[in-house]
């Protein structure tokens, strides 16, 4: 269940957060969801009971619906030619990171306790928040943004965005 309540939490908000993200800004949505996304994955490692460890992951995945796909529209919005190699980085890092991520989990489980893997994971995504804030600049100007949010709907209008929230709900979701 834990990786379920994670896995459908992104699938249902990552298509708003998306257009969101165009209105707002895509650091400006970002960033806080890399610290939610900590602080959810740290409480998921302390709290005592089943039912607050669900309710904890479910607002991880809200947070990683706010970073994950919006990195991709990130790295697309680079200008002069970059946007490919950075879509292929961010890529590549997901890649990587659902490569790797269950041994590491594995292994400090084994070490530490499951509790250790969330609380680490957590320390980690709040250490790159805070090193993104001081490092990144949002590439686009406001001129650009939407001045009004869609509704939810909207968002599940969009070409692919089912299929994608399928992908996500029953591929990419067993791999976090």
């Amino acid at each position: 269940l834990f990786i379920t309540a994670y896995s459908l939490a992104i699938a249902f908000c990552a298509p708003y957060l998306g257009r969101w993200s165009d209105r707002v800004g895509r650091l400006r949505l970002m960033l806080p969801a890399c610290f939610v996304f900590g602080i959810s994955s740290i409480l998921t490692g302390l709290v005592s009971q089943f039912e607050w460890a669900l309710a904890t992951r479910v607002v991880t995945g809200i947070a990683s619906a706010g970073m994950l796909p919006i990195a991709f529209a990130l790295a697309g919005d680079a200008k002069g030619g970059r946007s490919i190699r950075q879509i292929v980085m961010v890529q590549a890092g997901l890649t990587l990171g659902m490569i790797t991520s269950p041994a590491i989990g594995a292994l400090i489980t084994q070490l530490l306790s499951w509790r250790a893997a969330f609380i680490i994971l957590g320390m980690a995504a709040l250490a790159v928040g805070a090193l993104v804030w001081g490092c990144m600049r949002e590439p686009h100007d406001q001129n650009e943004r939407l001045m009004t949010l869609p509704p939810v709907i909207e968002a599940f209008r969009l070409p692919g965005a089912l299929g994608a929230i399928a992908a996500m709900c029953f591929g990419l979701g067993g791999g976090i």
